[in-house]
């Protein structure tokens, strides 16, 4: 059995765990949409 303060504990971490996750993912979209338009109108040179 888990008591409560080891339940929040855990919540807590998920919860870092997704803001990283989450800003991994938006700064991968972001990065994608930025660096490919450069990519195909730079004819590769960028």
């Amino acid at each position: 059995m888990m008591d409560k303060h080891d339940d929040d504990k855990l919540r807590k971490a998920n919860l870092r765990v997704a803001i990283i996750l989450g800003v991994i993912a938006v700064a991968g979209v972001l990065y994608t949409f930025l660096y490919l338009p450069k990519v195909m109108s730079g004819g590769g040179m960028g």
